[in-house]
């Protein structure tokens, strides 16, 4: 598989296993660098050119879940747009917003607070938006429950994507 992009590799899980997330009828697929992961959701439940995948880490506390529509492809910038549009319209509360990234793709990074249930929940939060083939693709991931270093292990894998065919 050649590499499409790389981002920056940092080393904050001990074991690190690359996870492949193959996206139906386009010739390319993600990788990650993750813990290890357990398929929550199978790959290709989409209608059309949606697609949806989600993967949880267990004792890690890493989810990764991964988004796509054709709604906002034209570029990075519009698809993050289009994405991160809709996530602040939750009913979430986001603090320490940091939006950065480059060429291949933009991030979201931030630490999100909720009420669900009558119970407070505290998670770092993460975003990784690009445009390829038409799609906008929405890699998130999340690391629950907080703790210190929470925001480093949730960059670290958006950090890892690259892109392969």
């Amino acid at each position: 598989m050649k590499p499409l992009l790389a981002l920056l590799l940092l080393p904050v899980f001990a074991h690190a296993d690359p996870l492949y997330i193959t996206v139906p009828g386009e010739a390319f697929s993600l990788k990650l660098d993750t813990p290890a992961l357990t398929r929550i959701q199978g790959q290709g439940q989409g209608e059309g050119r949606r697609f949806k995948y989600m993967a949880s880490g267990g004792s890690s506390g890493i989810t990764i879940s991964l988004f796509s529509e054709t709604a906002g492809s034209g570029s990075n910038e519009e698809c993050r747009s289009t994405y991160w549009k809709k996530t602040q319209d939750a009913p979430i509360q986001f603090s320490d917003v940091k939006l950065y990234g480059g060429d291949a793709a933009l991030f979201v990074s931030s630490v999100m607070e909720a009420t669900l249930q009558g119970a407070k929940q505290k998670a770092a939060d993460g975003h990784a938006y690009f445009a390829r083939n038409g799609l906008c693709m929405d890699l998130h991931v999340s690391h629950y429950p907080y703790q210190p270093g929470s925001e480093k292990r949730v960059e670290a894998v958006l950090q890892s994507l690259a892109l392969v065919q």
